[in-house]
């Protein structure tokens, strides 16, 4: 199987400067959807690197919420002026998907969803429950490295490993 840069995977310690970057992209993000879009009902620092301590691929994913889902042609070249492109993920039913920078470069995940979608719910459950429970967070951390130097270079069959335990945290509780 060839590689693609855009599929390896690595995972890095915890670095608290990922609470800054989250904080600046939000207010550039509200700031260009502020002309085509009223104010978000949630804008949430989500994934690992939200959770204190946890190791993570070094991307901070945003999430943005609405009472309704924009349509993508409004929100398209607002969020592509700062650096923002849609990355059409025909499985993200409740959401749109952005990245900021080159698949292997990107530094940013931007998910626009609807405060009351499943997706949002379960994204905001799981960063939550790792946040409550450091044991949880280490083994998440063990289990993300494991897989890590399992799947190097197949970022789809990493994402695909680590949804059992996603869905056992999310159905726990």
């Amino acid at each position: 199987m060839d590689s693609h840069p855009h599929d390896e995977v690595s995972i890095v310690d915890y670095d608290p400067a990922w609470v800054a970057a989250f904080e600046e992209q939000r207010d550039a993000i509200v700031v260009a959807l502020w002309p085509v879009l009223p104010p978000p009902q949630l804008v949430e620092h989500v994934g690992s690197t939200a959770v204190p301590g946890l190791a993570a691929k070094p991307i901070v994913d945003i999430m943005v919420a609405y009472e309704h889902l924009p349509a993508i042609e409004q929100i398209v070249a607002p969020l592509a002026a700062i650096g923002y492109e849609h990355v059409p993920k025909p499985e993200f039913t409740e959401s749109h998907f952005f990245r900021r920078g080159e698949a292997i470069e990107s530094t940013f995940h931007l998910h626009v969803t609807t405060s009351n979608s499943a997706f949002g719910r379960q994204m905001l459950h799981f960063r939550d429950a790792l946040r409550a429970s450091p044991s949880l967070a280490s083994d998440y951390a063990a289990f993300k490295r494991e897989l890590a130097d399992r799947f190097p270079h197949d970022r789809p069959s990493y994402t695909r490993a680590k949804e059992p335990f996603v869905i056992g945290v999310i159905t726990a509780g």
